[in-house]
């Protein structure tokens, strides 16, 4: 329930263009009337290049926010930061932990912590598997949107659990090379009386790409 509160913030931040780049334990605050705040957005900022990243907090910021990773920052950055603090929730520890900076930039360059449910045998794996992919080194390899994740963490709340999320359009963050490979292919298909297939693994993102395509499109 505290990642889908957090996902449903990070969605609304994100379809503002804004990335808040520093999401830890520390800025995410539990009033004791309910809810959740995200707190501190000194260093957050729009898309960028990552010759030109603000760097948050190291044991929760994407490679390709701290520059290991030559990327886009956006909004696929702060699923990661999202990904270590429900790590932390769970497991009770970072998956990043090192006694300096330099062993800490490279775990998170190229080391893949252990399962949350390997840490934790409580947690369930379905849970993990959620944590695992927001903690992909590749931000392609992550849920394409604060939207698509939270669709995949309510699965997993009972329904009477799950807190009052406000229906809205979803922003897709990142796959801009695809979209305009798929874009010009449906357009050809078009002319052509021809078909476009979009294959890939389940969870993929497969049915967001094609609506986002239908949208730029404006295909039936």
């Amino acid at each position: 329930a505290l990642a889908l509160a957090l996902a449903d913030v990070l969605d609304a931040v994100h379809r503002h263009g804004v990335v808040h780049r520093d999401v830890k334990p520390e800025n995410i605050l539990l009033p004791a009337d309910g809810g959740i705040k995200l707190i501190d957005f000194g260093i957050a900022g729009q898309e960028m290049d990552a010759r030109d990243t603000g760097i948050g907090t190291l044991r929760y910021s994407a490679p390709e926010q701290i520059g290991v990773l030559q990327r886009v920052v956006d909004g696929r950055a702060d699923l990661y930061a999202l990904g270590c603090v429900m790590f932390e929730c769970i497991t009770g520890q970072c998956p990043f932990r090192a006694d300096n900076l330099s062993d800490l930039l490279h775990q998170h360059a190229a080391v893949r912590p252990e399962r949350a449910d390997v840490v934790e045998p409580r947690c369930p794996a379905a849970l993990a598997d959620i944590v695992d992919r927001l903690l992909q080194k590749d931000p392609d390899e992550r849920f394409d949107s604060a939207w698509t994740l939270l669709g995949e963490l309510r699965r997993l709340v009972p329904a009477q659990t799950l807190p009052s999320l406000r229906p809205r359009e979803s922003v897709m963050v990142g796959r801009r090379a695809e979209l305009a490979t798929l874009r010009d292919a449906v357009r050809g298909a078009v002319d052509r009386s021809a078909a476009c297939v979009v294959d890939g693994p389940s969870g993929s993102g497969k049915t967001r790409l094609v609506y986002e395509v239908r949208v730029q499109t404006q295909l039936q």
